[in-house]
């Protein structure tokens, strides 16, 4: 999803493909992408990164897409990239019937698609990871 609203912006030329290459290696999007190390320098706990081609194409990237309005607390032990992710979610309209509907162009292994399918079709977590399971704790 979010690279699609990326993409999308791309194509609408509010953003350059070099921010597009630049913002893509500073937060890893060749694989997954992770915000942590961008969120910190950019609420400027990080300053060595102040002048980076990469994080300055970071910051373009962020604008371009709206996310410049998305508040972290610091006073959660909520994660910032799991804020920022609940927070994109909204901005988006990221919804399970649109995850549905995308699941076959995010998630191409097919074991892979399967436990997602399965998760979504309410079997339990624990089964399909070998006996392991997570949770989320209310905050």
């Amino acid at each position: 999803m979010f690279k699609n609203a990326v993409a999308d912006a791309v194509k609408a030329g509010k953003i350059t493909d070099g921010d597009q290459a630049a913002f893509d290696r500073f937060v890893g999007l060749s694989k997954t992408p992770s915000f942590n190390l961008f969120i910190l320098a950019h609420q400027g706990k990080l300053n060595h990164f102040k002048g980076d081609d990469g994080f300055e194409a970071a910051k373009r990237v962020w604008a371009a897409l709206g996310l410049n309005s998305i508040e972290f607390n610091s006073k959660t032990s909520q994660p910032v990239e799991e804020q920022f992710w609940d927070n994109f979610d909204i901005q988006f309209n990221v919804t399970e019937v649109g995850m549905r509907k995308a699941l076959p162009f995010f998630c191409v292994d097919p074991s892979n698609r399967a436990k997602v399918e399965a998760l979504l079709n309410g079997q339990n977590a624990q089964q399909l990871n070998g006996g392991y399971e997570s949770q989320r704790l209310a905050y």
